[in-house]
Formats: structure tokens, C-alpha cells, sequence
């Protein structure tokens, strides 16, 4: 990396795309994550950076916005823990900024970044939404509701805590699944922007009937994923292989690896076995 050409910058400005972060950290993370070298990279001080890729790319239809966008929520992920933000690129930058001429598609830049479990949609502007944990668990939200017609709560809090318990804290991101939760509730599960649907002011009583119905189903729902989940860790605290998922000190359960096995949050498998052992 070197002194950046001032008149190639920004003639590569005007026709590429630039993601362009700045972060907490050393300055050395991406070189852990076997990211390819940044197009520029700027120490502020010994804490703070900011650093860049230039990509080559057609990004205007909505498909490969899409692709974009996933980049980047991937990209805020992946380096969660240094406060990562998107920044406007601008050519007209430091002279301390060092500058390597390579451009990149998006797939290079991206192959390592870590990718977001049982979520490949990422939100229409990503880069826009800092708080990128809450955009994710609505967005799932959402495709629940495309599923079910309703959001059953355990499934949606279940995908909060196995994707984001290591980013935030348990009582957060419980929060923002009730937030969620609660907004769609109130407007019949419509996942649309209207405070509530055209057929509530054109009909009243069959809007009733119909928020019945969705109530009921959601229910139901939650019951037989109740039943399944329970199914499940029944089987497997009485299989031949049950001893393999106990400490051998002292013969207790250890809920960590028969989460991971369920892929279940450890509260939901501590209950069900606290319940279980029980009857």
C-alpha cells in the first residue's frame, strides 16, 4: 500500500462503488479474517481506523442491490465488536492514507465475512441501519408471517438468541422480538407500513372475525411447535447416545451441547428438561 494518485481516486470514485467503514480496533482485524486488502486504509489513532474497498459491479437493479446490501450487514456482523459504520466515501482524504490500486467484485470482498444463520435477506438499505441485530430479527419477523400468516414468539425469540446472544445481551434482544412482536400484533400481521389495513375502515366486523381467526391460528401454531420442541429433546435425553450429553463430573445435563445439537436457545432446553425430568 502505498500514496494514494489523487486523480485516479476520483476518477474511481465517479464510477465504482466504495464500501467504506470506519472501526474500533488495531487496524489489523481484517488481515484475521482473511479479508482481501483494503483499497485505502486510515489510522485515526491507535483505537480507530477507517478503511475501504472498492468495488467493480453493476449494483443498480434490485437484485444486485440485494447483494450489496447483504454484503454489508455480513461486513456489520462480522466485526460487531468494533462498532462498525458505514461511511460516504470521499475522495478528498488524508495524505496519511495508505492506497492499494485494486478493485474488487463484490464476491471477493465478501467470501469470508460471516453470513447471518437462516437469514439470506438482507434489509433495502443496510447501510442505513446501524442497529443491524433489530433489522435482521424483523426481517425474519416478516417471512414468519409470510409462512404462518402470524408470528409465533418462541420461533422468532429462538432466532434472536442463536444469532445474536454473543452481540447483545439476552434481556435486549428479548426486548426487540416483544417490540416486534407487539407492532404486528397490533396491526393484524400486515407487513406493510399502514397503521392498520383498508378493510378495517371498510369493514369493521369481518376485520374482527379475520384478527380471530389469525389469533387462533397463531395458537395453534405456538402448540405444535411446543409439542415438537418437546418431542425432540425428549428423544434425546432418552437415547442410547443420552450419556454423551451430560458432564462426566457430575452427570448433570449440559444444556450448552444439547442446544447446539437442537439448535435451540439454552433457556428453551433447560425448561423442557426441568419439565420432562419431572413427569
Amino acid at each position: 500500500m502505498g500514496t494514494i494518485p489523487q486523480k485516479q481516486l476520483e476518477n474511481n470514485f465517479k464510477t465504482d462503488i466504495w464500501l467504506h467503514f470506519t472501526l474500533k480496533g488495531d487496524g489489523v482485524e481484517w488481515i484475521d479474517r482473511e479479508l482481501p486488502i483494503p483499497t485505502t486504509l486510515l489510522h485515526y489513532n491507535e483505537k480507530s481506523y477507517s478503511i475501504a474497498w472498492r468495488i467493480d459491479g453493476f449494483f443498480w437493479t434490485k437484485k444486485n442491490q440485494e447483494y450489496l446490501n447483504d454484503a454489508i450487514v455480513r461486513f456489520l456482523f462480522t466485526f460487531a465488536d468494533l462498532e462498525p459504520k458505514r461511511k460516504n466515501f470521499i475522495p478528498n482524504i488524508s495524505r496519511n492514507t495508505h492506497y492499494y490500486d485494486k478493485t474488487y467484485t463484490l464476491k471477493e470482498f465478501s467470501r469470508n465475512l460471516k453470513s447471518l444463520k437462516n437469514k439470506k435477506k438482507a434489509p433495502t438499505r443496510a447501510d442505513n441501519f446501524e442497529d443491524y441485530c433489530f433489522w435482521a430479527i424483523k426481517l425474519y419477523a416478516e417471512d414468519l408471517i409470510r409462512s404462518y400468516g402470524v408470528i409465533p414468539y418462541e420461533q422468532l425469540e429462538n432466532f434472536a438468541l442463536e444469532n445474536f446472544k454473543e452481540k447483545k445481551d439476552i434481556s435486549t434482544l428479548r426486548a426487540k422480538c416483544r417490540s416486534i412482536w407487539n407492532w404486528y400484533n397490533d396491526r393484524d400481521w400486515d407487513i406493510s407500513t399502514k397503521k392498520k389495513p383498508k378493510k378495517y375502515l371498510n369493514n369493521k366486523e369481518k376485520y374482527e372475525a379475520t384478527r380471530s381467526s389469525r389469533t387462533k391460528k397463531l395458537k395453534d401454531v405456538n402448540r405444535s411447535r411446543r409439542i415438537e420442541t418437546r418431542k425432540k429433546i425428549r428423544e434425546l435425553i432418552f437415547s442410547e447416545n443420552a450419556n454423551d450429553y451430560k458432564f462426566k463430573s457430575s452427570g448433570e445435563w449440559n444444556i450448552s451441547k444439547i442446544a447446539k445439537e437442537l439448535k435451540m436457545s439454552r433457556d428453551t432446553v433447560r425448561a423442557y428438561i426441568v419439565d420432562i425430568t419431572k413427569t
